[in-house]
């Protein structure tokens, strides 16, 4: 299979400015480049706007066959006229540790799609969810820099929201679909105190080709009531076996992203799971084929409907 376009080559593709009284998305938008935050993100510090930005909460599903040897993808779309404010996709739990997530992303501004890997000899499944909502104020989805992926490699990418904006949800995108590009790791990159906010993400190439780009995305928007990155607790997946791990968002709030920091830098450790678990909590699964164990982390985002 082919390379497919790379989103933006460093700027923002899908923007819709709202002009209302919270303020305007800026246009203009930069990428920061090939890194990723070498420490798991903490609780953003930023002012909440003055009433709520998300209303008409619900998560939409597709699910798919994951077949034999091959990369499939599936989208989820929101009902008009909402809008998607996350996502996320889960393959299939322990069919030999071999179905991966290649890509989740938005795609334009109502929609979810997810593409996974299969190396097992038999089918599998795999789903993809949709956050949807009716958005009001600054909001857009922004794809970060282009970063070379070649093989044999681990590489990072972020993707940076504006100024007065958060993320409310982020993964990674990959344009060579072949078996052996996979995520390792998505994660917000709220981390107070510093000002950047917005996704970070890394790739596995174990495939035999040089050609793939990786670019991390976010979508941002004005930040909502009761905005908070949680943090949950330190995991360790075993060598060869499958690990999970759930974080929950505070009473009174919604989930509306979320994303896994793996502390270990092998190829070989590869995302299988990020996506909502309910509308309250975050579940993570990542399959570590390893001779040795890896710690992770969780993180929801959350805010008020």
């Amino acid at each position: 299979m082919g390379s497919a376009q790379i989103h933006g080559q460093g700027e923002k593709i899908m923007l819709r400015t709202r002009f209302t009284s919270v303020g305007v998305l800026a246009a203009g938008l930069l990428g920061l480049g090939c890194l990723v935050a070498s420490q798991p993100a903490t609780a953003a510090s930023r002012a909440p706007a003055a009433s709520p930005l998300i209303g008409g909460y619900k998560v939409v599903t597709v699910t798919q066959t994951a077949n034999a040897g091959a990369v499939s993808t599936a989208t989820a779309a929101c009902p008009s006229p909402k809008d998607v404010v996350g996502g996320g996709a889960s393959g299939s739990a322990n069919i030999g540790h071999l179905e991966n997530i290649q890509s989740s992303y938005p795609s334009g501004t109502a929609a979810w799609t997810a593409t996974v890997t299969n190396t097992d000899s038999v089918n599998g499944t795999f789903t993809v969810y949709a956050i949807c909502a009716t958005v009001h104020g600054a909001y857009g989805t922004v794809f970060g820099q282009a970063v070379e992926s070649p093989s044999g490699s681990q590489t990072g990418a972020v993707a940076d929201c504006p100024t007065t904006t958060s993320a409310l949800s982020g993964g990674g995108y990959n344009t060579l679909s072949v078996l052996g590009v996979d995520l390792n790791l998505e994660e917000p990159l709220a981390a107070s105190p510093s000002p950047i906010d917005g996704f970070g993400s890394d790739t596995n190439n174990t495939s035999s080709s040089d050609d793939n780009a990786t670019q991390a995305v976010a979508v941002c928007m004005t930040t909502p009531q009761g905005y908070e990155v949680v943090t949950g607790s330190n995991v360790t997946v075993p060598a060869q076996s499958q690990g999970s791990t759930s974080v929950s968002c505070p009473s009174g709030t919604v989930v509306t992203g979320g994303g896994v920091f793996d502390q270990e830098s092998s190829d070989t450790v590869d995302l299988n799971a990020s996506f909502p678990a309910g509308e309250t909590a975050w579940d993570i699964f990542e399959n570590n084929p390893s001779s040795f164990s890896d710690p992770l982390t969780g993180y929801a985002i959350c805010a008020k409907p």
